[in-house]
């Protein structure tokens, strides 16, 4: 939104066009290099937004076209020391109607994390992410257990905004995560959630409750 903003203050020198899908504006971009022979940029969003635009993209790779996509990013705050991990994420969203007013939604998320084995997740610096992890001792080597972490997450989300009612919802999510080597490692989860003041059709406000049970077994390649 900073960024609208911007151009915004430079509408007079920058000129800005919202067509109705990322890979049209992906493929408008790619039209006008080979008409002008000058590359434009392409503006989308995190998620699905910038997903759209591989098409367009590798298209005018193909054909040797020039476009300049500028793609966003959820911030993301992150504390790794040692065998504790912090991590919290915030996105808000405003949605412009046309006559009506405009929403606004946002959620947020916090987690923290412990490995119980005393195992480090490092730092990529060639990519700005976290690493791989590696346990101590592998469960397959007969010398040890892997690597055992556990996790606390909430997570908190507002859709109703004006006249929509999506709903509040916010959770609370305990995790037990099992590393038998570092190509392999099985989750578990526990998850208790509440969403408020949720409306179908002509139903007034909803609430309700929920409980998860879950597991999931990754193998990395």
């Amino acid at each position: 939104m900073r960024l609208l903003d911007a151009l915004y203050d430079v509408k007079d020198h920058i000129t800005l066009i919202s067509p109705r899908h990322e890979q049209v504006g992906g493929h408008m971009a790619d039209a006008y290099f080979r008409v002008k022979h000058e590359a434009v940029a392409t503006l989308t969003s995190c998620g699905p937004g910038s997903a759209n635009l591989v098409m367009a993209l590798e298209v005018a790779q193909t054909d040797s076209s020039a476009l300049l996509a500028i793609t966003a990013n959820v911030p993301t705050s992150q504390f790794n020391r040692g065998p504790f991990q912090l991590a919290g994420e915030s996105m808000q969203v405003w949605m412009k109607r046309d006559p009506q007013a405009t929403t606004l939604f946002w959620g947020a998320y916090g987690y923290a994390a412990y490995f119980l084995t005393g195992e480090h997740i490092p730092w990529d610096r060639k990519v700005g992410t976290l690493g791989k992890m590696k346990p101590n001792h592998n469960t397959a080597s007969g010398s040890g257990w892997g690597a055992l972490q556990v996790g606390v997450r909430y997570s908190y989300a507002d859709f109703n905004n004006k006249d929509i009612l999506g709903g509040v919802g916010h959770s609370m999510a305990f995790g037990l995560n099992w590393w038998w080597n570092p190509n392999t490692r099985i989750q578990f989860n526990y998850i208790h959630g509440q969403i408020d003041d949720r409306a179908v059709g002509l139903a007034g406000p909803t609430s309700g409750s929920y409980d998860i049970l879950g597991t999931r077994l990754m193998v990395f390649f």
